[in-house]
């Protein structure tokens, strides 16, 4: 239960509350529309990457502690639920309450960075320049957006590498590779 309390909080701090205030007038005022719904798919990957990665961080507490488990991959999910959230997993060596504060940070940091280039692509002027057109609006909320993508899911295929599931993390880097290929196409050599 301790646990717990020290969530709620941090979840009842000022500072977090007051970083999501500014962060909803930003992206209300300056960012334009399209802005929400990548906000709201860039936190569903924060939090699709931080349950896995707990999930890893309970299953290896569980691997450490319980000699008769040897295979990660066949814990079962209701033991994971429940080492989760016993006082013995929260420690420095496997789940923290730093954690915490680590998620608000990165949900911050990620928000601030999705105004800041949503933000320059609806000020920036159009460019011009040798037969070639840069429509500030389309290129830079798309490159925060490929660069979150690919730290997210780069995040979750780690995760799944370490929880055994190597089939599924091989076409996930198959699918990373596909995409950066297609932003930039590696030279042919001949």
């Amino acid at each position: 239960m301790e646990v717990l309390s020290k969530f709620l909080d941090r979840l009842a701090n000022f500072d977090l509350w007051a970083a999501a205030a500014i962060i909803y007038a930003a992206g209300t005022k300056l960012c334009g529309s399209n802005f929400w719904p990548v906000l709201f798919l860039t936190f569903l990957m924060i939090g699709f990457d931080t349950l896995t990665r707990w999930d890893c961080i309970c299953k290896r507490y569980i691997m450490d502690h319980d000699l008769e488990e040897q295979d990660i991959r066949l814990i079962k999910m209701s033991r994971v639920i429940v080492q989760f959230f016993k006082n013995e997993t929260w420690c420095e060596e496997y789940l923290s309450s730093r954690a915490f504060g680590r998620i608000a940070e990165k949900l911050i940091v990620y928000s601030l960075a999705l105004i800041i280039f949503f933000g320059m692509g609806q000020w920036a002027p159009e460019i011009h320049m040798f037969g070639i057109d840069v429509v500030p609006k389309n290129v830079f909320p798309g490159i925060i957006c490929v660069v979150l993508f690919l730290i997210e899911v780069s995040s979750l295929n780690e995760n799944l590498i370490e929880l055994g599931y190597q089939g599924v993390s091989e076409y996930v880097q198959r699918f990373i590779d596909a995409l950066l290929d297609r932003i930039a196409p590696k030279k042919k050599e001949g």
